[in-house]
Order: C-alpha cells, then structure tokens, then sequence
C-alpha cells in the first residue's frame, strides 16, 4: 500500500502542491502567531534581567537607615547564599551644563564598588566627583565622556514637605558632576527597580557623596538582595529585618529628660505616627510605665487684653495626668471661672502671663498657621480663656517641643529660618531675651484634645510620647534617684519588640517575582494573533480540503477500477486518509519554515510600527520548538480534520 500511496503522490503532484500549500500556510500563520507571543514574553524577561541585574527582593524605606542593616539579610544556608548591597535611590533632573540641555526625571542611584560585585559586574566606583551615565541618558542629551553635569536631586528629607514645617519651597540639591563614562543596556545602564517596557534614564553617583550632600552619613533608603540558586525568599528577609532593625531605622529616638523624671520618645519627623504612639504607650504599660501624649505647635502670636506675644510654642497635653503630673501651677494668679470648660481652657507660663498681664478667665486668641489640602498656607485662630499659671521649671522647659528644624539650633528669634513666613518686625528685645534664657520652652498649655482639633494632620497627633521613670511614683524627698539611661534602654527594647518595622515605613518587593508576572503582560500578543489570523488559518484549511477533493473527484475511475478488483471500501478510505497525512505532514514542515518568517515579520512590525502596543523597541524573535510543535500539531489535526470531512462527503 505504501508503494501505490507513493505512486499516486507523484502521479497526481500538481493537486497535491496546493493541498501542501494549503496546509503550509495555516501551520506558518498559526505557528508564527504562537511565536510572537512566546517572543514578546522572552524579550519582556530578557529586558527585566538586563534592569534588575542580580536582584531578587528590595527592601525599601521611606526614611534613611543604617547602611549596616543591609548586612542582616547575608545568609549562607548549605548550598544557597544571599547578598545584599546598600545603596541610595532618589529622582532627580540631569542637565548638561554646556549646552543646558535637560532631561525629565532621572533615576539616580547613589553607588559604590559593593554595587558592582553584587552583579558581578567587573567595574568600580564612579568617583567622588564623576557619574556614570545610561546609554539612553546619555544619547538623549548627547552626553560623551567628560562633559560636565549638573545633577539636581530631591533632598528627601525626613519631615514630610506636606506638613507645617516641611519645605515646599526647596526641595532639590544641585550636585556638579563630571561624565566618567556610558554605560550599556547589558552594564546595568538602564538600572530599574521597576517594571518599565520604555527606557530607563539613569545615572549612577558616588554613594559617599550623596551621603554627604544630604547629611545622612553612612545611611542609606535601598538595600538590594540577591539569592542563588533559588530567588531569595521575602519572608526569610522579612524575619531578618525583624531581628535586626533598630528604632532609629524607623526614626524613633528616646531622650532622657533633663529633670531625669520622664523621657520623651519622639520623631524625626517631628510627628509620631498613631501606629508609633499606640505602641509606645503599650511597650510603657509593659513595663510599668506611665505615658502621656504630648503634642506642641508653634503659634503666630497668643493675644490678650490688647498684647500681644510674637512666635511661641504651645503644647497641648493633659497636665496632672500620666507623665505629666509634676508641672507645678502658680498660686495667686486668681481662681479661674467654675464654669469653665476643657476645650475653652489655656494655660500661659509666668513669662507670658506677665506680658500679657490678664487674670484667669480673660479671654485669650491664639493665631497658628495650617497648609490646606489645595497648598494654601491660612492663619487661623482659636479662641480660649485663661485658666492658670504655670511655673517655668521641672519638665516646663525646651524638651517640651520637638527639634523644629531651622528653628531649635537659632542662636535668637531673628536668625530663624522656617518653612513658613516670618514677620521680625513684631519680635521685642523681651522676646529675644526669653529665647535666649529659655528657647523652645512653651509659653502656653491647652488640653491634647483641643490640640488635636485645631492642628490635626495625617502625619500624626503627637509630637512625642512621655513616659514616666519610676521615680516619679515614689514619694519623699528620700526617694532614690533613677537611672534614666536604664529607663530609656528597658523601654527600647519592649518598643523594639513590638514595632512591625514595615507598618513604619519598610517594604519588602520581590522585583524579580512581580517582574516576571508583567512580563506575561495583560495582553497575550500570540493569542492576539491568532484570533487576527484566524480568517486566514481557516481559509488555508478550507483550501486545503477542497483541493484534496478536487484530487479524489479526479480518480474516481481509479476508485472504480480498485472496488472491481476487490479493494473495500474501507481499505480505500484508509489509502487516501494516509495521503492526506502525508500532505498535511509535508505541509506543516514546510509551514513551521514560513512560521519562523511570519513571526520575524510580526516582531519587526511590534518594535517600529506598533511599538506603542509593547512599549519597547527591544522585541526580538525568540523561536520556540515548543510553540513550533503545538502550532504544527494544531494545523495537521485541523488539516486532517477537513480531509476526513471531505471524504466523508464523498
């Protein structure tokens, strides 16, 4: 039988090409579909590979901590081993200062040669005064090796510029650099820790020179981990940074006050956040501790009785209560209204109750800044009436309000510099003379929950938490004094233990992972195609059948002359079924060659023409002896299929 198949191959090749032809094209287009998604999801990883470099997992932060901490997630577990590397990731404008020509963001990844033994890459540096700039930074402004630049990165500092005393106004530093060379997309060149199909401008920077320039020394926001063989795992990393951070990393400090009665634990973004605050309020009740929340502002002005007093700290806090049960109110000031409620109530300071020279009950106006959610700076003002004096010693001093930048380290009132507008006209030689006696020291109370009223923000409630020493319990002038320093260690390690260090402010991104799962894309390109091909495909198969119709129609005096000599029916069918495999076999050798060609073609036309529906120019053929089989398999079953369908109609 395979002699007489043979035999009628040739006899009849003309009919035969076009079921070949036919065959061929549906397996190419159908093939050549399936490659080109294969294809587009191989470059997507091939580009994340070259962007990401060695990395499996960042682990991030909004604040700057230890360069050291990267060291805690360096692992060695039989055959698997885990880096790290530390470095600084910011955004910034690049200019070229000879012809002033300027990019949009940059990512600027503050480096050192730790950066490139973590990838395994054979370079170091750049140096102190040098950037080595991306290839497409570099073509997009035209840069070559040496050519002077002008770097201008956010400054990121740790109070937030939405807040009262963060600086809207000046947020960027200006470095002077100098281009110590280009590097390629396979140098690390488009750096990203950021699934991103376009490209990537980036420009790499002296670490210690970022350091310096925004006064972290040896602090770093990014630590890159690596693992191998097996990607590293985040929920081991995240067991290590639980292990190891310390509260500075999340920007929490713990002072012993002066009057070593209480310590204050506080932010260095001069607002605890609530999570914060609650957990310093249980790890103190953990160890027997009294806490109270204070929270102080500074005001315009505090009037009264037709005085005024320029720029003051006010605190709101609950005094008697908790921590703050030693502030000593001064008799003789006059006995305050019965009547007189809470939220109405203000307590000034001997100095201030002296300028202002009212007695309890006087109403009293307070003028404080706010910055309203549209980026308005407005001056409200609430109303109180006076309730006491307080005495200016004990815990009434400048440990009271946080560490106001530009404000605290002031040598006097005129030398200020804040994040707001300041009238120095209104500032009297009485008010220096306080500034310089007392500093920061409140000149007014009200309750904590008429501060958080007025000044409330997203940032937090509180500007500290005061937690009392034990010695603030004991009773008699024989009472032992209290080491605070012992204090403040006891209650760090009960906050340490207690704080999630993610909920304050640490991520862990596995960037491998999710780069991996975009790379899939929400569109599958070669499904895409198939679905725009299939007219195609079917009218190849279609085609395919007819013309192996055409041909048994041709022989029906062929089939005449073998049911005469005995052949059944059944052998008859089979004869021509094993023709039309081997026609649709040969077909789809010859399509899985036209497959290669169509999808070329098709990944030409995503990297020029439909660049926009991939976002990238870097889409390569990637062919797939895999995609290659399904796409022919799919195309003889479909092509048989039809055969069967013919034969059967006749």
């Amino acid at each position: 039988m395979i002699r007489l198949v043979l035999r009628n191959l040739l006899y009849y090749w003309r009919t035969n090409l076009a079921v070949i032809a036919g065959v061929a094209a549906a397996v190419a287009v159908l093939s050549g579909a399936l490659l080109v998604g294969g294809s587009v999801r191989e470059s997507l990883r091939d580009l994340l590979a070259q962007r990401l470099g060695r990395t499996d997992v960042v682990v991030g932060s909004d604040r700057f901590f230890r360069e050291d901490l990267a060291g805690a997630f360096v692992s060695t577990d039989g055959a698997s081993k885990t880096t790290s590397c530390p470095i600084i990731r910011l955004r910034g404008v690049l200019a070229r200062e000879r012809t002033s020509q300027r990019t949009r963001t940059v990512q600027v990844y503050g480096v050192d040669d730790r950066f490139w033994r973590f990838h395994g890459a054979a370079r170091s540096g750049p140096g102190d005064r040098t950037a080595l700039v991306g290839s497409a930074l570099a073509e997009s402004l035209g840069i070559q090796p040496g050519d002077d630049l002008l770097l201008r990165i956010e400054t990121a500092g740790s109070i937030p510029r939405e807040s009262l005393y963060g600086r809207r106004d000046n947020v960027g530093r200006t470095i002077r650099l100098t281009c110590g060379g280009i590097l390629g997309l396979n140098e690390l060149g488009e750096f990203a820790l950021q699934p991103s199909q376009g490209s990537v401008l980036a420009v790499f920077v002296p670490l210690t020179r970022l350091q310096r320039d925004l006064a972290q020394p040896a602090r770093v926001n990014t630590v890159l981990v690596a693992s191998s063989p097996a990607p590293a795992d985040p929920e081991r990393l995240r067991a290590a940074l639980n292990r190891e951070f310390d509260l500075q990393d999340v920007g929490v400090t713990i002072r012993p006050l002066p009057s070593r009665q209480a310590v204050a634990v506080e932010s260095a973004r001069i607002l605890l956040d609530a999570s914060i605050a609650s957990t310093v309020r249980d790890a103190a009740a953990d160890v027997g501790l009294t806490a109270s929340g204070v929270f102080s502002y500074l005001a315009n002005a505090i009037r009264a009785n037709g005085r005024e007093v320029p720029y003051s700290v006010i605190t709101a806090a609950d005094l008697d209560q908790g921590a703050l049960t030693s502030i000593r109110r001064i008799e003789g000031a006059g006995r305050p209204p019965t009547a007189l409620a809470p939220e109405e109530s203000i307590w000034l300071n001997e100095w201030a109750w002296r300028e202002l020279r009212i007695v309890p009950g006087d109403p009293v106006e307070v003028d404080y800044y706010r910055w309203q959610d549209d980026g308005r700076l407005s001056t409200e003002t609430a109303r109180f009436r006076l309730a006491g004096v307080i005495a200016i010693d004990g815990d009434v001093d400048a440990a009271l309000a946080p560490d106001f930048p530009g404000i605290s380290e002031a040598r006097d009132i005129r030398t200020w510099d804040p994040p707001f507008p300041m009238d120095l006209r209104r500032i009297r030689p009485a008010d220096e003379d306080y500034w310089r006696r007392y500093r920061a020291t409140p000149k007014a109370f009200i309750t904590l929950a008429r501060g958080q009223q007025l000044w409330r923000s997203r940032f937090g409630q509180l500007s500290s938490v005061r937690v009392a020493t034990p010695q603030r319990e004991a009773s008699g002038p024989a009472a032992p004094p209290v080491d605070s320093a012992a204090v403040s260690s006891s209650l760090a390690r009960n906050l340490r233990g207690r704080l999630n260090p993610e909920a304050a402010g640490f991520t862990m991104t596995p960037v491998r992972t999710r780069g991996l799962a975009a790379s899939e894309g929400s569109t599958d390109f070669g499904e895409y195609f198939v679905y725009f091909s299939f007219f195609l495909i079917a009218a190849a198969v279609l085609l395919a059948a007819l013309f192996f119709r055409l041909g048994v129609e041709q022989r029906v005096r062929e089939i005449g002359t073998m049911q005469a000599v005995g052949f059944p029916a059944t052998t008859i069918r089979r004869l021509f079924l094993l023709e039309g495999a081997i026609l649709s076999g040969t077909g789809s050798v010859l399509g899985l060659i036209g497959a290669v060609g169509y999808g070329g073609i098709l990944v030409v036309g995503l990297r020029s023409w439909w660049v926009e529906a991939v976002g990238t120019r870097r889409m390569f053929l990637h062919v797939s002896v895999a995609e290659l089989g399904v796409g022919a398999a799919v195309g003889v079953v479909a092509s048989l299929g039809a055969i069967l369908w013919a034969l059967r109609g006749l």
